[in-house]
């Protein structure tokens, strides 16, 4: 595959969207966190069932217009999931889907919408756009198509100011929103149903007279996790 090969657009200019698009959707989004998605779905399998017909359905959070791709020929090969504002996000549309499909809903999917989705709903949020998800395939990573994701998102002024959470030792990550104007705002215990919360940062990117002017923010306070 030659990575100039790659085609990046917002996911809904892609027409007659397959079955198998679907489900590597699901793949992609599920992959992004070992904490989150296993709470919200249970299982992969139960992500694979209910991710597609949450898209279909308008969810306010899983929704195509809320996608940025890469295409390799027909296949989805990376993905950032975004949303522009405060998130309202309910788990009960989720929870119906599971019934009407005799899925046993995740006992932790309450504990996702309170204690992670809930931190996108701040009125803080009206001016930024959350980057919520960004994942690229197993086989097709360490060649720059997050950065190009990204970089290709941007071009697209869809904002001024971009916030993200991250696991703080994802350094690769970490490394990489740094190198395209991301700086630490806050360090937090994220979420986690078992075990110690993973350490986390939330890091934002911004224009604004700050930066203009060479004035520097703070040096943000990381807060005792664990």
């Amino acid at each position: 595959m030659n990575v100039s090969e790659i085609e990046y657009r917002s996911l809904v200019s892609v027409s007659a969207l397959s079955r198998e698009n679907y489900r590597e959707l699901a793949d992609l989004i599920y992959d992004t966190d070992p904490y989150i998605y296993p709470a919200m779905f249970g299982n992969r399998d139960n992500a694979a069932c209910l991710l597609p017909i949450l898209f279909r359905d308008g969810d306010s959070m899983f929704c195509l217009e809320n996608v940025f791709v890469a295409l390799c020929g027909r296949r989805i090969v990376g993905l950032l999931l975004w949303k522009k504002g405060r998130l309202k996000w309910s788990p009960e549309l989720l929870k119906r889907l599971a019934a009407k499909n005799g899925i046993e809903i995740s006992p932790y999917l309450d504990d996702v919408a309170k204690e992670y989705v809930d931190m996108y709903a701040d009125e803080d949020k009206d001016d930024i756009v959350s980057l919520i998800n960004l994942s690229v395939a197993g086989e097709f990573r360490g060649r720059g198509i997050g950065r190009a994701i990204l970089e290709k998102f941007f071009a697209g002024k869809h904002s001024r100011r971009y916030e993200l959470c991250v696991l703080a030792d994802n350094k690769n990550a970490v490394h990489l929103y740094r190198s395209l104007g991301f700086e630490p705002v806050e360090y937090y215990a994220g979420f986690s149903v078992q075990g110690s919360p993973p350490h986390a940062v939330r890091m934002r990117k911004e224009e604004n007279e700050w930066k203009k002017t060479g004035k520097k923010e703070k040096e943000p306070e990381k807060k005792q996790v664990g």
